[in-house]
């Protein structure tokens, strides 16, 4: 009876030992080592217990790692969509104000014009019309100076949103890095997971979406970077169209002071103040055009400023998915215990 129980004993408790040792792995604790015993089943069982518990320890520790890792890089990702965002807020309201320049800039046209037919028909009266006619010409040379001065702010507005685009690019070019920082990421974490068999097959799973939402990244980051560039080519557009209206405006600035000395001599030279005052429509025909061409580039502007919010609004999206693997990989991890 002695010698059978010993024999029991010398069974059931290197059996026991197994027995907790696989709890203790199941249960997600990694840490300690396992005693080798002898040559015998049990000692080989506890061997390769022991070879397992490494194998999980190092595949374990690569995962926190890697989901660190991605944390950081959806954390860096997301500071740099709201950025993005703020740029983007800044270039409509640049666009906005440059709208509402523009339509100053026609309303002063339109009164340029509305004063040139008073001009003209002041011209066709007598003598004692010619002071008439030269406060008209008076406030022509003022509305003429303050729609230089309109055309001159939306201009520095154009070339301050032509800035805001390039700083835009510079952002656009640090997503793109780190879309393509988080590819490579995603595809050795994928590798790994390929190491592990059956159990980094889960894992291979989320790297695969983690690389997807990277490509995803990286797409949206080309259509901002060619939606920018189109708001440049705009920008550049407008403000060489901004530079002719100033020419042809200091040409009617020009062209009011003569027909000032004109009217000076209204008796006598009738007829050339109205081929100035024709002169001066004609000058005003060609502000109008401009004009017109500057809302139509404005309006480019804006609906360039939309789909730069909508893909800046792809990527926060991008950035919040990825952050959400990102925390599912950390909270899976936590379970175990490495040391």
């Amino acid at each position: 009876m002695i010698l059978s129980g010993r024999i029991v004993a010398s069974i059931t408790g290197p059996l026991n030992e197994v027995q907790n040792i696989a709890q203790r792995i199941a249960n997600g604790d990694l840490s300690g080592g396992i005693a080798a015993r002898g040559q015998d089943e049990i000692g080989s069982v506890l061997t390769s217990c022991d070879r397992m518990r490494d194998s999980l320890r190092q595949l374990v520790g690569s995962l926190q790692s890697n989901a660190q890792e991605i944390a950081a890089m959806s954390n860096q990702l997301a500071a740099t969509t709201t950025q993005l965002a703020r740029s983007s807020d800044s270039q409509a309201q640049a666009a906005s104000s440059m709208a509402a320049s523009v339509e100053e800039m026609s309303v002063s046209i339109a009164q340029v014009s509305d004063h040139a037919g008073e001009v003209s028909a002041s011209a066709t009266r007598s003598g004692e019309a010619s002071l008439v006619g030269r406060k008209t010409v008076g406030a022509l040379i003022d509305a003429d100076a303050s729609t230089s001065q309109s055309v001159q702010a939306t201009a520095e507005k154009t070339r301050q949103l032509g800035e805001l685009s390039e700083k835009i690019s510079s952002i656009v070019a640090v997503i793109r890095e780190v879309a393509e920082q988080t590819n490579l990421l995603a595809l050795n974490a994928a590798i790994e997971a390929a190491r592990a068999g059956d159990q980094g097959r889960g894992f291979a799973v989320v790297a695969d979406e983690v690389r997807k939402l990277a490509e995803r990244t990286a797409n949206s980051t080309k259509e901002i970077a060619g939606m920018i560039d189109q708001v440049q080519a705009v920008t550049a557009g407008a403000v060489g169209s901004m530079e002719n209206v100033v020419v042809a405006m200091e040409g009617v600035a020009r062209l009011s002071e003569e027909a000032g000395q004109s009217i000076k001599l209204i008796d006598e030279q009738s007829h050339s103040v109205l081929t100035v005052v024709g002169d001066i429509t004609n000058a005003l025909q060609e502000q109008s055009t401009a004009s017109n061409d500057i809302a139509r580039r404005v309006e480019q502007i804006a609906q360039m400023t939309e789909e730069n919010s909508t893909a800046v609004g792809q990527t926060a999206a991008a950035a919040q998915r990825l952050a959400a693997v990102a925390a599912t990989l950390q909270d899976s991890s936590r379970r175990f215990t490495l040391s």
